[in-house]
């Protein structure tokens, strides 16, 4: 065993939305391994960055959703993945994987007040602004 396995990119990119479904596959990353036999066979698996968001199949590095997502608690992952051959003395490399989260509109617009009111003068001009609220 003296090849350690090399993955296909350094670096993956993708975007999903926010209300991307637990359980969907979103990624997969690969590697090989120029060894034969055992020592070639790679199993996968995050070191880090997925914050109990996402999953990788030890075994087609797949990667999947496990939690609802939220953009505005976290908008950017960096996940960071081994590829670990099978070897007496097993060899890895790393990739990175970065994700970002599209916005979906699921905040509902929060009025600062519960009752508003203003009055104007009669001979206010056609398209005049006559009040402004913020939400």
């Amino acid at each position: 065993n003296d090849n350690p396995p090399v993955f296909e990119n350094n670096t993956y990119y993708t975007t999903i939305a926010e209300n991307t479904p637990p359980n969907l596959s979103i990624e997969q990353v690969k590697a090989n391994d120029e060894d034969i036999n055992e020592n070639a066979q790679i199993e996968y698996s995050i070191v880090s960055g997925a914050d109990d968001k996402f999953f990788i199949d030890s075994n087609s590095g797949i990667i999947n959703t496990v939690n609802q997502l939220d953009y505005e608690t976290k908008n950017y992952y960096n996940i960071t993945v081994r590829a670990r051959d099978n070897g007496a003395t097993r060899l890895s490399s790393y990739a990175n994987v970065l994700i970002t989260l599209e916005d979906f509109n699921d905040c509902t617009p929060q009025f600062t007040e519960s009752q508003y009111s203003t009055s104007i003068d009669e001979d206010t001009n056609i398209g005049e602004v006559i009040f402004d609220i913020n939400v």
